[in-house]
């Protein structure tokens, strides 16, 4: 879990300095930094990760135990399979995030689960997983990627 919210970390701040700092005329001309606003959005970031991690850690297990149908060998089941299959989780993760961020903007869902993300004046790469530590995404738990999985 470590490793995780370390490999976000840099993601942000390499994403923030890229576009925030060094492109910022280009990219948010109207951007206003906020010090508070970013330290707030890291913190609850931070929540959210490490909320998901837990969240997803019974899926893991499962499948580091052999529980899934996920195979890891391309001698088994070949090329097409695992092209075909990618494709398939693709496209039902995808669709399944986007009804489930369209069910997030609604009511109660965007009170109890979705409104921490959208508290900061300004956008940053920050707020991407800002939800509620103490509620976190029930997108995560219901991760259509996972369904692909059994």
């Amino acid at each position: 879990m470590t490793f995780g919210v370390l490999v976000y970390a840099v993601f942000v701040a390499l994403s923030y300095h890229y576009f925030f700092v060094r492109h910022r005329v280009e990219y948010v001309p109207d951007y206003r930094p906020s010090r508070v606003e970013l330290a707030t959005a890291c913190k609850w970031s931070i929540c959210g990760v490490l909320g998901n991690a837990l969240l997803l850690l019974p899926i893991q297990l499962m499948i580091a135990h052999g529980w899934s149908r996920l195979y890891v060998g391309l001698a088994e089941r070949g090329w097409p399979v695992l092209l075909l299959s990618s494709l398939g989780a693709v496209a039902v993760a995808e669709t399944g995030v986007y009804w489930t961020h369209r069910m997030l903007h609604t009511d109660p869902f965007f009170r109890w689960f979705h409104r921490v993300h959208h508290q900061f004046r300004e956008p940053n790469p920050a707020i991407t997983y800002a939800v509620h530590d103490h509620r976190v995404s029930p997108s995560a738990a219901l991760s259509p990627i996972h369904i692909c999985l059994y």
